[in-house]
């Protein structure tokens, strides 16, 4: 029988060297993701300015012709809601010119007209009604100029600037691609406009409105009339409009055919101002 031998003892790591060695792993580490994390944020940056070069050789070349023309615009709305002037008619306009040109329509409340964050909120939120296809004119509505115009203005410039990662940088610059090939070529017609037409809802339940038309070359107001449904003024409701036959006025009728028979009524009025009372407005039904 040998005796078995005693295991030789365990050395001891001291504490500091085993600390040292999970620190230097710790800034091994560090090291790479800081390094990884600074080649990521320089690739974004990068990306970033390139797409920013880009976005503003098309922006720059839109953004002042719509800033200016919105700013037009919304001077003309405010100076219709201010105090009511009376009617008035330029002896050498007539309704029909219009259809030979191209312009804006906006139709809001006539409380809204007092500011202009309440008319671009009015605008924006607006949708087409039958006034214009009564009137027989087929203008562009002025929400749409501004929907449109967000694309080059500056709330799209900040998405860029402030997107965090390529991906998204990427996403957003797939997104310009596309809704510029789609909606640029449309705003840039939008920019040469002839005229303005608004009309202000004073009382839609009592049925009275006022509507506005400018010559938006020379600023000058051509038409202003008001239709006041309550007090009997110009209740012309037996109208055609563009497209979409008679519209009845004697027997109960649905919201749609009771909203149609209003704008026809203020169209009417407007022409009627105008010295063109016709009792057919717009392309005759089949």
């Amino acid at each position: 029988m040998h005796p078995t031998p005693a295991a030789a003892p365990r050395e001891k790591v001291p504490t500091g060297i085993r600390w040292g060695r999970a620190l230097a792993v710790v800034l091994v580490v560090a090291t790479g993701a800081g390094a990884y994390m600074f080649n990521e944020w320089r690739k974004t940056e990068a990306l970033r300015a390139e797409i920013l070069r880009a976005y503003e050789r098309t922006a720059h070349a839109y953004r002042s012709p719509i800033d200016r023309l919105e700013r037009k615009i919304v001077a003309k709305i405010r100076q219709a809601g201010g105090a009511w002037e009376g009617e008035l008619h330029d002896p050498i306009f007539r309704v029909s010119a219009l259809q030979k040109g191209t312009g804006f329509y906006v139709r809001l409340p006539r409380a809204a007209a007092r500011s202009d964050e309440a008319i671009r909120r009015a605008a924006r939120r607006q949708h087409s009604d039958s006034f214009a296809g009564c009137l027989a004119v087929s203008p562009a509505l002025f929400g749409r100029l501004l929907v449109l115009g967000d694309l080059v203005g500056k709330d799209f410039e900040n998405k860029l600037r402030d997107a965090g990662n390529v991906a998204r940088l990427r996403a957003l610059d797939q997104d310009f691609a596309l809704r510029a090939r789609r909606d640029l070529p449309r705003l840039a017609e939008m920019l040469r406009p002839d005229y303005l037409i608004a009309v202000l809802d004073v009382d839609a339940a009592r049925g009275v409105h006022e509507a506005h038309v400018w010559d938006l070359h020379s600023g000058r107001e051509l038409v202003r009339a008001r239709l006041d449904r309550a007090v009997g003024r110009s209740d012309v409701l037996n109208v055609r409009w563009s497209g979409h036959g008679t519209v009845p006025s004697k027997r109960p009728a649905d919201r749609s055919v009771v909203n149609t028979a209003n704008d026809c009524a203020i169209a009417a009025r407007v022409r009627e101002v105008s010295g063109e009372t016709l009792t057919t407005i717009g392309a005759p039904s089949p």
